[in-house]
């Protein structure tokens, strides 16, 4: 009994050691495996949950792809079609994209946000608003993102463009909704031609933003299929390591694998002999 018990606790650390190399080499591999990209000098890193369409499906979330056109990084969205990427902020899971040449805020009306949104992309929005007086309350003005459209206001109405989150008991009485669901741009800065689009992929949700908030590096798992966090390791500054590769890495593990395992069979064939002697011997001094 005390040397099955001897063999079983033995096994089960062999096991133990196993695992832990085998998701120690996994980990190091998925940040092999999907290094950050550019599509050209000064452009956004690409990383997860985003990937290039040329890199592999693992690399990013489902509906977070994105291409390269010369040195521009390119968004494409089925309402809209190709838009150039600005920027993006992983820590608040915002990209900005190019809607076109500059526009003024005179044609606000002309960009609906329907064609913007989808499963996983969010534009903000705001609606417009026609008073038959001037907002004068700055307070709820600056809560709500109202900003004036002169353009097309005039004597006897004022037009006002205002964040879609304004509830509708803080419009004034002389004022009523004429349009929703309009592209807001950040800062309402008309003449950039850009607007900033929410992604919330059903993968990561808003694990990988809390994640980047706290230092930390989003990566899928392919183990549990999560999107966990991570905390990779400052590459190797000694030039020598710079042709290691995974691969290496992986042949390694399979090595000191091997030779553990191996170690197991010769020690349980060793305790087995010494099991069969000793009851031999028990045995004959039995007959004796």
């Amino acid at each position: 009994m005390a040397v099955s018990g001897l063999l079983g606790t033995i096994f089960l650390l062999l096991l133990q050691t196993r695992s832990k190399m085998t998701l120690g080499h996994q980990e190091k591999d998925l940040f092999t495996a999907c290094p950050s990209s550019y599509c050209g000098k000064g452009g956004p890193e690409i990383r997860y949950p985003f990937r290039l369409e040329s890199s592999p499906p693992y690399c990013g979330a489902r509906g977070l792809v994105l291409s390269c056109l010369g040195d521009d990084t390119l968004l494409s969205l089925p309402g809209s079609g190709s838009h150039k990427v600005i920027a993006i902020d992983y820590t608040e899971s915002l990209i900005t994209i190019k809607l076109g040449e500059p526009w003024s805020d005179c044609q606000v009306q002309n960009f609906s946000s329907t064609s913007l949104k989808t499963p996983v992309y969010t534009p903000p929005t705001g609606s417009l608003v026609n008073c038959s007086k001037a907002w004068n309350d700055g307070r709820e003005r600056e809560e709500y993102g109202v900003t004036p459209i002169s353009c097309l206001s005039g004597a006897d109405h004022f037009v006002y463009l205002a964040d879609d989150s304004m509830v509708m008991s803080a419009l004034p009485l002389d004022c009523v909704v004429v349009s929703t669901n309009l592209v807001l741009p950040p800062g309402r800065d008309f003449e950039m031609g850009v607007v900033m689009l929410n992604w919330n992929s059903p993968e990561t949700g808003h694990k990988c933003r809390a994640c980047e908030w706290h230092g930390g590096r989003c990566k899928f798992d392919w183990a549990t299929n999560q999107a966990p966090c991570s905390f990779p390791e400052q590459p190797d500054s000694d030039s020598s390591n710079k042709n290691h590769t995974a691969g290496e890495d992986y042949s390694n593990v399979n090595l000191i694998i091997g030779l553990s395992l191996g170690a197991f069979v010769v020690l349980v064939s060793v305790a087995f002999s010494l099991v069969y002697i000793f009851r031999n011997l028990t045995r004959k001094k039995k007959y004796v």
